[in-house]
């Protein structure tokens, strides 16, 4: 039911209607009926989102035709944009990006279910075995964890586990989050925003849900380009991080460039790209050269070069002068 209203809505109330009340949620996520609302709107984003198609097959679920559409979403970002908000489209931007290629790719399996078929191992993910289930704990096929994931003998500690392994196929950590029972599951959302595979519009969508540090590290390790749009969340806890994130991004050093102009260089191709790597080279060992005007100690130097002085004695200086 509460799906149901928050679908009608986002698709058919007013767009600015809309933006101001997810941007409130995305906020004040501290307050319980903001969480709640925003708990069913990563919910249902999460299902409104187009599904890929993977080498294996399809994905399992296909998307509600009634859930928000493209052209919807559309018409809220550009609400969003004119009344200056900037989480919620930014959320909407990446939620609606066309899926990398390289993300369509199913993983090898592991080593222990390898000579296991895929048909195989979803019929024991559908099983009520416990032994079967947990050797599928290592699964990375989004299939085969979509159906783990709606198993009711699945446990929260199987579900961490799951979302924890490294290397995970992004999509199976997708599969996980359209199941409401690990939405809610504070353990298993920290361990998918932490999960390296762990994809930059399923990590916005998190974020209001997160506790202020693992938000912070989740920022650090995977999305700190969004660092700045996080800026408001979790009652200003993240404040730091964003500085931090913005200030690595503005001293960060850049490459030796090297220029050469063409019409100086006489000789053919192989003497203009050894003159440029000896050059290169040449700035490096500059810039790791210390300065000649602080000789570093050696084997040879006497102990007593590189003692300290012992501190002045201001009363005995004093008696001297006297």
């Amino acid at each position: 039911m509460r799906m149901r209203r928050l679908n009608r809505f986002v698709t058919t109330a007013p767009p600015a209607e809309v933006v101001v009340a997810l941007e409130r949620a995305a906020h004040h996520t501290h307050e319980l009926p903001d969480r709640i609302l925003w708990t069913s709107l990563t919910q249902l984003l999460m299902e409104a989102r187009p599904r890929p198609s993977l080498e294996a097959g399809p994905f399992v679920l296909e998307p509600r035709k009634e859930w928000p559409g493209a052209v919807r979403v559309a018409q809220i970002i550009g609400v969003a944009a004119r009344l200056q908000a900037t989480f919620v489209p930014t959320l909407l931007r990446e939620m609606w990006r066309l899926p990398d290629r390289a993300d369509e790719r199913v993983l090898a399996p592991h080593i222990t279910i390898e000579h296991l078929p895929l048909g195989v191992r979803r019929e024991r993910a559908r099983g009520p075995k416990r032994a079967l289930l947990t050797s599928l704990l290592v699964e990375t096929h989004p299939s085969v964890v979509t159906l783990l994931a709606r198993n009711p003998r699945l446990r929260e500690p199987d579900a961490v586990r799951l979302t924890a392994l490294r290397p995970q196929h992004p999509y199976a950590l997708w599969a996980m989050l359209l199941c409401p029972r690990w939405l809610s599951s504070p353990r298993v959302l920290e361990a998918i925003a932490l999960n390296p595979a762990c994809k930059p519009w399923m990590l916005l969508a998190l974020l209001p849900l997160l506790p202020s540090a693992v938000a912070a590290r989740a920022l650090r390790t995977h999305a700190p380009d969004f660092a700045e749009v996080a800026r408001g969340l979790h009652r200003g806890g993240l404040v730091a991080t964003v500085d931090e994130l913005v200030a690595r991004e503005k001293v960060r050093p850049g490459p030796i460039i090297i220029r050469i102009d063409p019409d100086e260089v006489e000789g053919d191709l192989d003497e203009v790209i050894s003159a440029a790597a000896s050059s290169q080279e040449r700035a490096r060992s500059e810039l790791a050269t210390p300065s000649a005007d602080v000789p570093l100690p050696n084997d040879a130097t006497p102990a007593s070069a590189v003692e300290s002085p012992p501190p002045a004695d201001p009363v005995a200086d004093a008696a001297t002068g006297a």
